[in-house]
C-alpha cells in the first residue's frame, strides 16, 4: 500500500511538518518515506532520525537530490524548501 502525502511546499518550516506527517505515518507502520518531487527514498529509521534532527541539513538531505552528469552537477527538489536548484558546470 503506498499512500500520498500532499501539502503547500515551499519554506523550511512546510518541509519539517511533511517531515512531521511522515513520520507519524511511519511510526504507524510505513517502511519508509518515497520523495517524488526528487526520487529520493529513505528507509523509515532514517527518516525518524531526520525528522528528530529536523535542521537545515537533514531537510536538505530528505528532500533534494545531487545528480551529476558529464557536463554538470545539479539539484532536484530544493523548491520543497523555498529555494532554487542549483546547476554548475563540471
Amino acid at each position: 500500500m503506498n499512500v500520498i502525502l500532499s501539502g503547500p511546499g515551499g519554506s523550511l518550516e512546510a518541509a519539517r511538518k511533511m517531515m512531521q506527517a511522515g513520520a507519524a505515518l511511519v511510526r504507524a507502520g510505513g517502511a519508509g518515506v518515497f520523495i517524488d518531487n526528487s526520487a529520493l527514498a529513505h528507509g523509515g529509521e532514517q527518516w525518524r532520525e531526520l525528522t528528530e534532527d529536523g535542521g537545515p541539513d537533514a531537510l536538505t538531505f530528505a528532500f533534494a537530490a545531487i545528480i551529476g552528469g558529464r557536463t554538470e552537477v545539479y539539484t532536484m527538489g530544493m523548491h520543497a524548501l523555498g529555494l532554487r536548484d542549483v546547476v554548475m558546470k563540471r
